[in-house]
C-alpha cells in the first residue's frame, strides 16, 4: 500500500476514534449524577477506553493527538475547570497511550499479556496525575489563581479527589474494555482492507 493511502487511512481512523472519544466525553451532559464520583467513573472509563482503543488501532501518532485534544475540548465544553489544567491532563493521557501502545507492540495481547500493558499504563497515568494535580497543582498553582477562598477550597477538594484513586480505577476499567474491543476492531478493519475495491 502506498504511503499516501496509508496516511489517509491513519487520518481517517484517527478522526473516527477522536469523534467516538469526544462523544464519550460529551455524555456528561446527558448522564444523571454527572457531578458525582459515579459519573466521574463512568465518563472517565469511557474516555480511557477511547484513548486505549486508539493506541491499539492507530498507534502512537493518532492516539497522542486524541490524548491532547480531549482535555482541550473538555475545557471548551466547561468540563475542565481551568485552562491551566489542560497540559497536566494531556500529559497523563499521553503517558497512558504511549506506554500501552509500546508494551502491546513488544509483547502483544494474547494469553492475558494485554493486562500488563493496561496495568502499567494505568498506574503510570494515575501516579502522574495524582502528583501533578492532586499534590503540586492544588498546593502551589491553584492558590495563585486569585480565586475567592471558598471557590479555591471547593476546587482543591474536587481536584484532590478526582485526580487520585478514580484515575487508576477509570484507566483500569477503560483498559479492560479496550482489551475486549481492540481485537474485534482489528478484525473488522482487516476484513475491510481485504475487500476488493
Amino acid at each position: 500500500m502506498s504511503d499516501r493511502k496509508e496516511n489517509i487511512r491513519l487520518i481517517t481512523r484517527t478522526a473516527l476514534l477522536l469523534a467516538v472519544t469526544l462523544l464519550f466525553q460529551e455524555l456528561r451532559r446527558v448522564l444523571p449524577g454527572v457531578g458525582t464520583i459515579a459519573g466521574t467513573l463512568i465518563i472517565g472509563s469511557l474516555v480511557n477506553l477511547g484513548l486505549l482503543v486508539a493506541a491499539g488501532i492507530v498507534g502512537w501518532r493518532g492516539s497522542v493527538l486524541i490524548a491532547v485534544l480531549t482535555p482541550v475540548v473538555a475545557f471548551l465544553q466547561n468540563h475542565l475547570a481551568l485552562a491551566i489544567l489542560i497540559p497536566f491532563v494531556a500529559a497523563g493521557n499521553i503517558v497512558l497511550v504511549l506506554v500501552f501502545e509500546w508494551i502491546l507492540r513488544r509483547i502483544g495481547m494474547d494469553n492475558g499479556r494485554g493486562w500488563i500493558a493496561v496495568g502499567v499504563a494505568s498506574a503510570l497515568k494515575s501516579i502522574l496525575l495524582w502528583g501533578a494535580i492532586a499534590q503540586f497543582f492544588v498546593r502551589f498553582i491553584l492558590p495563585a489563581q486569585g480565586l475567592p477562598a471558598e471557590k479555591t477550597a471547593a476546587m482543591t477538594a474536587a481536584l484532590s479527589l478526582n485526580f487520585s484513586w478514580p484515575q487508576l480505577v477509570t484507566a483500569l476499567i477503560g483498559g479492560a474494555l479496550a482489551l475486549a474491543v481492540i481485537p474485534a476492531v482489528r478484525r473488522a478493519l482487516r476484513a475491510e482492507d481485504q475487500r476488493p475495491r
